[in-house]
């Protein structure tokens, strides 16, 4: 049985996803919206990309978040583990990564695709 806290191609490839997933979430929220209230799961479930690795990579990543998020907090003094570390380093590369390929706006921040013509929530024009 492979541990997800130390395959770290796969947290690679989670973390990766989750950062995509959240891109999307307003596209998402799109979908719900428009849906039948009976139908809405399933229309969520058809719109969501793929996942590519079991459950517990996404739950590991998640918690590295979250672990990252209060670390960061004044006075946190959280000792790590050698795979909490390691996995902290994996989420951030992965960031990077999304965020390399998603800019932000230059009028309000908000992140786009890299081949957008235009802002997803503002629609200012950009230039090429």
């Amino acid at each position: 049985m492979i541990d997800c806290r130390r395959d770290y191609p796969g947290l690679r490839i989670a973390a990766a996803e989750i950062y995509i997933e959240s891109f999307l979430r307003r596209d998402l929220d799109e979908v719900l919206a428009g849906s039948l209230r009976e139908s809405a799961v399933e229309a969520l479930v058809k719109a969501m990309p793929p996942r590519s690795v079991s459950h517990g990579y996404y739950q590991w990543v998640s918690y590295l978040l979250w672990l990252r998020s209060v670390t960061g907090l004044p006075s946190a003094e959280i000792e790590l583990m050698a795979d909490e570390a390691e996995g902290l380093i994996v989420v951030a590369d992965a960031e990077r990564d999304f965020r390399a390929h998603h800019p932000s706006c230059f009028k309000c921040g908000t992140l786009n695709d890299e081949s957008a013509c235009s802002c997803r929530k503002c629609q200012v024009e950009f230039g090429r």
